[in-house]
Protein backbone atom coordinates (compact mmCIF):
# COMPACT_ATOMS: atom_id res chain seq x y z
CA UNK A 1 0.00 0.00 0.00
CA UNK A 2 0.94 3.43 -0.67
CA UNK A 3 2.57 5.62 2.33
CA UNK A 4 0.48 8.20 0.67
CA UNK A 5 -2.20 6.68 1.61
CA UNK A 6 -2.01 5.58 5.08
CA UNK A 7 -0.48 7.82 8.73
CA UNK A 8 2.35 5.72 9.95
CA UNK A 9 1.49 8.63 13.04
CA UNK A 10 -1.08 8.77 15.71
CA UNK A 11 -3.61 9.08 16.11
CA UNK A 12 -4.50 5.84 13.63
CA UNK A 13 -7.13 5.11 11.60
CA UNK A 14 -9.06 1.77 11.03
CA UNK A 15 -12.14 0.20 9.86
CA UNK A 16 -12.33 -3.42 8.86
CA UNK A 17 -13.57 -3.96 4.83
CA UNK A 18 -13.65 -7.46 5.63
CA UNK A 19 -11.31 -7.97 2.48
CA UNK A 20 -9.67 -11.00 3.60
CA UNK A 21 -6.26 -10.02 2.77
CA UNK A 22 -4.99 -10.68 6.75
CA UNK A 23 -6.41 -14.48 6.39
CA UNK A 24 -4.84 -15.45 2.79
CA UNK A 25 -1.17 -14.50 3.29
CA UNK A 26 0.55 -17.31 2.60
CA UNK A 27 3.46 -16.35 4.60
CA UNK A 28 1.62 -15.20 7.62
CA UNK A 29 1.66 -17.64 10.72
CA UNK A 30 -1.14 -17.11 13.08
CA UNK A 31 0.34 -17.56 16.16
CA UNK A 32 -1.30 -19.56 19.12
CA UNK A 33 -1.03 -19.00 22.69
CA UNK A 34 -2.64 -22.26 24.63
CA UNK A 35 -5.24 -19.45 25.98
CA UNK A 36 -6.03 -19.28 22.38
CA UNK A 37 -6.03 -23.48 21.68
CA UNK A 38 -8.34 -23.82 24.66
CA UNK A 39 -10.81 -21.00 23.48
CA UNK A 40 -11.25 -22.11 19.91
CA UNK A 41 -11.66 -25.87 21.40
CA UNK A 42 -14.46 -25.01 23.63
CA UNK A 43 -16.16 -22.70 21.34
CA UNK A 44 -16.11 -25.21 18.38
CA UNK A 45 -17.03 -28.29 20.86
CA UNK A 46 -13.58 -29.92 19.36
CA UNK A 47 -12.51 -33.58 20.45
CA UNK A 48 -8.65 -34.03 21.15
CA UNK A 49 -8.01 -35.69 17.13
CA UNK A 50 -10.11 -32.39 16.08
CA UNK A 51 -7.91 -30.43 17.97
CA UNK A 52 -4.91 -31.63 16.18
CA UNK A 53 -6.17 -31.21 12.87
CA UNK A 54 -6.30 -27.35 13.35
CA UNK A 55 -3.26 -26.48 14.95
CA UNK A 56 0.24 -26.69 12.79
CA UNK A 57 3.56 -27.15 13.45
CA UNK A 58 5.59 -25.07 11.99
CA UNK A 59 9.41 -25.73 10.89
CA UNK A 60 11.50 -24.09 9.01
CA UNK A 61 13.26 -25.93 6.08
CA UNK A 62 16.86 -24.15 6.77
CA UNK A 63 17.68 -22.83 10.71
CA UNK A 64 16.06 -20.36 12.06
CA UNK A 65 17.99 -16.79 12.15
CA UNK A 66 17.64 -13.77 14.94
CA UNK A 67 15.88 -11.69 12.72
CA UNK A 68 13.58 -14.37 11.55
CA UNK A 69 12.53 -15.12 15.76
CA UNK A 70 12.47 -11.64 16.75
CA UNK A 71 9.80 -11.69 13.94
CA UNK A 72 7.36 -14.13 15.62
CA UNK A 73 4.93 -13.47 18.58
CA UNK A 74 5.88 -16.65 20.56
CA UNK A 75 8.90 -18.47 21.10
CA UNK A 76 9.82 -21.68 19.61
CA UNK A 77 8.58 -25.10 20.70
CA UNK A 78 10.96 -27.79 20.86
CA UNK A 79 10.27 -30.98 18.74
CA UNK A 80 10.69 -33.89 17.30
CA UNK A 81 10.84 -32.11 14.04
CA UNK A 82 13.04 -29.36 15.33
CA UNK A 83 12.28 -25.87 16.63
CA UNK A 84 8.52 -25.05 15.96
CA UNK A 85 5.78 -22.28 16.04
CA UNK A 86 2.40 -22.89 17.09
CA UNK A 87 -0.04 -21.87 14.50
CA UNK A 88 -3.67 -22.29 13.14
CA UNK A 89 -3.04 -24.61 10.10
CA UNK A 90 -3.46 -23.28 6.27
CA UNK A 91 -5.77 -24.31 3.17
CA UNK A 92 -3.02 -25.37 0.19
CA UNK A 93 -3.85 -21.74 -1.15
CA UNK A 94 -2.60 -20.01 2.10
CA UNK A 95 -6.22 -19.06 3.35
CA UNK A 96 -7.16 -19.68 6.65
CA UNK A 97 -8.79 -23.12 7.30
CA UNK A 98 -11.51 -21.04 9.29
CA UNK A 99 -12.06 -18.75 6.33
CA UNK A 100 -15.57 -19.07 4.66
CA UNK A 101 -16.15 -18.38 0.70
CA UNK A 102 -17.58 -14.98 1.71
CA UNK A 103 -14.16 -13.99 3.01
CA UNK A 104 -15.93 -14.70 6.65
CA UNK A 105 -14.53 -16.04 9.86
CA UNK A 106 -15.92 -19.13 10.85
CA UNK A 107 -14.97 -18.94 15.03
CA UNK A 108 -14.79 -14.77 15.20
CA UNK A 109 -15.97 -14.88 18.78
CA UNK A 110 -13.41 -16.97 19.76
CA UNK A 111 -10.01 -16.32 17.30
CA UNK A 112 -7.18 -15.75 18.17
CA UNK A 113 -5.52 -12.99 20.11
CA UNK A 114 -3.05 -12.07 16.64
CA UNK A 115 -6.14 -11.68 14.71
CA UNK A 116 -7.77 -9.58 17.58
CA UNK A 117 -5.00 -7.14 17.40
CA UNK A 118 -5.02 -6.80 13.82
CA UNK A 119 -3.92 -4.43 12.24
CA UNK A 120 -1.37 -3.09 15.19
CA UNK A 121 1.18 -4.32 16.63
CA UNK A 122 1.80 -4.37 20.87
CA UNK A 123 5.19 -3.92 22.22
CA UNK A 124 5.94 -3.51 26.23
CA UNK A 125 8.66 -3.50 28.27
CA UNK A 126 6.80 -5.32 31.50
CA UNK A 127 8.67 -5.38 34.78
CA UNK A 128 9.67 -8.82 36.36
CA UNK A 129 6.16 -10.79 37.27
CA UNK A 130 4.59 -7.49 37.66
CA UNK A 131 2.25 -7.54 34.00
CA UNK A 132 -0.29 -4.66 35.34
CA UNK A 133 2.71 -2.23 35.33
CA UNK A 134 3.38 -3.11 31.62
CA UNK A 135 4.66 -0.23 29.57
CA UNK A 136 2.21 -0.55 26.31
CA UNK A 137 2.95 0.97 23.05
CA UNK A 138 0.96 0.58 19.72
CA UNK A 139 1.74 0.64 16.10
CA UNK A 140 0.33 -0.30 12.66
CA UNK A 141 1.29 -4.21 11.95
CA UNK A 142 4.21 -4.31 9.08
CA UNK A 143 2.06 -6.74 7.33
CA UNK A 144 -1.45 -4.27 7.87
CA UNK A 145 0.99 -1.66 5.84
CA UNK A 146 1.70 -4.07 3.21
CA UNK A 147 -1.96 -5.28 2.58
CA UNK A 148 -4.55 -4.19 4.71
CA UNK A 149 -7.37 -1.77 3.41
CA UNK A 150 -8.74 -0.87 6.50
CA UNK A 151 -6.36 1.84 7.45
CA UNK A 152 -6.06 4.36 5.17
CA UNK A 153 -6.50 7.79 6.17
CA UNK A 154 -10.21 8.32 5.17
CA UNK A 155 -10.85 5.34 7.85
CA UNK A 156 -12.25 6.50 11.62
CA UNK A 157 -9.88 7.04 13.81
CA UNK A 158 -9.55 4.37 16.49
CA UNK A 159 -10.63 4.33 20.34
CA UNK A 160 -7.53 4.13 21.48
CA UNK A 161 -8.30 3.31 25.18
CA UNK A 162 -10.53 0.21 23.94
CA UNK A 163 -7.45 -1.39 21.68
CA UNK A 164 -5.14 -0.71 24.38
CA UNK A 165 -7.22 -3.06 26.78
CA UNK A 166 -7.25 -5.51 23.93
CA UNK A 167 -3.52 -5.20 23.57
CA UNK A 168 -2.31 -5.60 27.13
CA UNK A 169 -4.79 -8.55 27.50
CA UNK A 170 -2.83 -10.15 24.43
CA UNK A 171 0.45 -9.71 25.68
CA UNK A 172 -0.29 -10.98 29.11
CA UNK A 173 -1.25 -13.81 27.53
CA UNK A 174 1.85 -13.66 25.14
CA UNK A 175 4.31 -13.49 28.12
CA UNK A 176 1.90 -16.22 30.66
CA UNK A 177 2.44 -19.00 26.94
CA UNK A 178 6.00 -17.98 27.25
CA UNK A 179 6.65 -19.49 30.25
CA UNK A 180 4.81 -22.20 29.58
CA UNK A 181 6.65 -23.22 26.39
CA UNK A 182 10.04 -22.17 28.52
CA UNK A 183 9.14 -25.24 31.11
CA UNK A 184 8.10 -27.46 27.70
CA UNK A 185 11.44 -26.79 26.09
CA UNK A 186 13.02 -27.34 29.63
CA UNK A 187 11.05 -30.88 29.74
CA UNK A 188 12.23 -31.55 26.48
CA UNK A 189 16.34 -30.95 27.19
CA UNK A 190 16.08 -33.37 30.11
CA UNK A 191 14.04 -35.82 28.67
CA UNK A 192 10.99 -35.64 31.10
CA UNK A 193 8.95 -35.50 28.20
CA UNK A 194 8.24 -36.80 24.53
CA UNK A 195 8.49 -33.58 21.85
CA UNK A 196 5.74 -34.57 19.80
CA UNK A 197 2.52 -32.55 19.10
CA UNK A 198 0.26 -34.54 20.68
CA UNK A 199 1.69 -34.78 24.23
CA UNK A 200 1.84 -30.60 24.27
CA UNK A 201 -1.50 -30.35 22.99
CA UNK A 202 -2.40 -33.00 25.42
CA UNK A 203 -0.59 -31.15 28.44
CA UNK A 204 -3.02 -27.72 27.40
CA UNK A 205 -5.87 -29.49 27.39
CA UNK A 206 -5.61 -31.00 30.60
CA UNK A 207 -3.90 -27.95 32.17
CA UNK A 208 -7.49 -25.81 32.27
CA UNK A 209 -11.00 -26.49 32.46
CA UNK A 210 -13.80 -25.13 30.48
CA UNK A 211 -14.98 -22.00 31.82
CA UNK A 212 -18.80 -23.52 31.40
CA UNK A 213 -18.18 -25.80 34.27
CA UNK A 214 -16.72 -23.78 36.93
CA UNK A 215 -14.57 -25.48 39.82
CA UNK A 216 -16.58 -25.95 43.26
CA UNK A 217 -15.03 -23.32 46.02
CA UNK A 218 -13.25 -26.33 48.35
CA UNK A 219 -11.51 -23.57 50.66
CA UNK A 220 -8.39 -24.41 49.34
CA UNK A 221 -5.86 -21.98 47.97
CA UNK A 222 -5.66 -22.00 44.35
CA UNK A 223 -2.74 -22.83 43.27
CA UNK A 224 -0.46 -19.98 41.11
CA UNK A 225 -0.05 -20.11 37.59
CA UNK A 226 3.47 -20.88 37.61
CA UNK A 227 2.91 -23.85 40.37
CA UNK A 228 0.03 -25.54 37.79
CA UNK A 229 2.45 -25.39 35.22
CA UNK A 230 5.32 -27.38 37.35
CA UNK A 231 2.27 -29.73 38.52
CA UNK A 232 2.05 -30.93 34.66
CA UNK A 233 5.04 -30.29 32.89
CA UNK A 234 7.75 -32.20 35.26
CA UNK A 235 11.55 -30.71 34.80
Amino acid sequence: MSNDEIDLQPPYHFKCVKCGNCCSDKNTIVNLTYSDILRIQWDQNLGFKELLDIVGFYVFDEPITNEQKEKMVLPHIETQNGQAFLGLRKNDDGTCIFLNKNKKCRIYKARPDICRTFPFHFHSTPYKDQMEKMNVTIEYAAKAIEFCQGIKKSSPIINNTKWMIIGKLTLENIIRDAIFIKRWNEAVKSNKVKPIAENYLKIITDFSKSPKKPEKKTGKKNLSYKQRIRKKIPK
